[in-house]
């Protein structure tokens, strides 16, 4: 049967043109074809947003999140517990690439009754903790790290050293009073000293000796130290280099110093060198 080429006034030609045309058009993938595609992108855009989240979060925290203003609650904890003043020109945290604490300009005062100048000043301090034992609420001292120390070691006509009367309170005379006192106010900071590592560089140690009268003076420079497992009832290692001024003699000492004790004092100290 022959198809008429027009019907009723309408072209059939043409509507037999346009159908091929159309059939012969490529769509878009539509329904659950496209569901996997969208689905794959959203993935892509949220970890972007929240890898991009991440880095605005490690270069702005430290601005927003300023250490300086809660000072008023860290320092008298170190003061307490080293019964020394304590001075910090600034601290600042650090979250890349570790997490921690940077200090700079800090000063540790000596015991009046052998010297009014500083008995240690820090330019510059670095102290990195472990991210784990913070979701404990448990803070983990991983690594200290001190740059260009200055510190100043007396020894009195009786024999006495300044880092004798370090973390306890000069006004107990009772000994269990002034022990108990000790303990109690180094308990705060005990994390301070469970480090996993405690290195100094460049450091520079005076030695002033005033036994039986005599006064003599000597001076390490470019000193080196390093520490492993400075704890509480842990024996640490440690390593120390550096050159005795004037006579410019090297020096290196290895050994072993402990069992450190709440009072900060040890009853064993073993070193070859």
């Amino acid at each position: 049967m022959k198809i008429p080429d027009r019907l009723g006034g309408v072209d059939i030609s043409k509507i037999v043109f346009y159908v091929e045309k159309w059939s012969m058009v490529k769509w878009p993938i539509t329904g659950s074809k496209r569901k996997p595609a969208i689905v794959k992108r959203n993935i892509m855009v949220g970890l972007a947003l929240v890898i991009g989240f991440v880095l605005v979060l490690i270069f702005f925290l430290p601005v927003l999140l300023d250490v300086n203003r809660y000072r008023d609650r860290w320092m008298p904890v170190l003061e307490q517990a080293l019964h020394r003043p304590v001075d910090v020109e600034d601290a600042r945290l650090t979250i890349f690439p570790k997490l921690g604490i940077r200090l700079q300009g800090m000063t540790i005062a000596d015991d009046p009754a052998f010297s009014p100048l500083p008995f240690v000043t820090i330019p510059s301090a670095q102290v990195v903790v472990q991210w784990a034992p913070l979701l404990h609420r448990r803070i983990q001292v991983d690594h200290v790290l001190v740059h260009d120390p200055t510190m100043h070691l007396i020894r009195t006509q009786d024999g006495s050293l300044n880092t004798a009367t370090i973390g306890k309170d000069p006004s107990l005379q009772s000994p269990g009073k002034a022990l108990s006192n000790t303990r109690g106010s180094l308990k705060s900071l005990l994390g301070v000293f469970a480090v996993e590592r405690l290195s100094m560089t460049g450091a520079t140690l005076q030695y002033e000796d005033r036994f039986q009268g005599q006064s003599r003076s000597y001076q390490l420079d470019n000193l080196e130290l390093v520490t492993n497992s400075v704890q509480i009832g842990e024996t640490a290692s440690i390593q120390i280099k550096g050159m005795v001024m004037p006579s410019r003699l090297s020096l290196e000492v290895n050994g072993r110093f402990g069992p450190l004790q709440p009072t900060l004092d040890v009853s064993m100290v073993d070193v070859v060198g």
